[in-house]
């Protein structure tokens, strides 16, 4: 753990999706189209070679009871929830933005509170330490 208490991933996801979305509110709400988004040219900490975390007690039914419950809330395919990363989840809509799917278009899907709930205690069990959420 870095020295302020953040995780290398917990800043990235910070900047790509609170900035980004600073930017991309001025530019849809605000109107100030020609604004581009600098985020993708900020550098960012590096991310650790490998995993240390390892599943222990009953975390492996509460992870695939999660998953379960997020496939039905969200009607999404197998491979869209298994590449659904962090940065494409709004909160303050409660969706989740697919950015390829299986017809190769891009599609925003509601989420439901209980998706939600299962996407929070996902959250908790990553500690902010990867990109993808499942």
């Amino acid at each position: 753990m870095e020295a302020e208490g953040k995780f290398p991933n917990t800043i990235r996801l910070h900047l790509a999706f609170l900035l980004s979305h600073l930017f991309n509110m001025a530019r849809k709400e605000w109107g100030m189209e020609a604004l581009s988004n600098p985020v993708g040219l900020i550098r960012k900490p590096k991310l650790p070679q490998c995993r240390d975390k390892r599943l222990v007690g009953n975390e492996e039914s509460r992870l695939l009871a999660d998953i379960v419950i997020f496939a039905i809330e969200t009607v999404m395919r197998q491979g869209e929830i298994m590449d659904l990363e962090w940065c494409h989840i709004n909160w303050l809509d409660h969706t989740a933005y697919l950015p390829e799917t299986k017809n190769e278009s891009a599609r925003l899907v509601p989420l439901s509170e209980r998706a939600e709930e299962a996407l929070q205690r996902q959250q908790v069990r990553a500690t902010g330490q990867y990109d993808k959420v499942w």
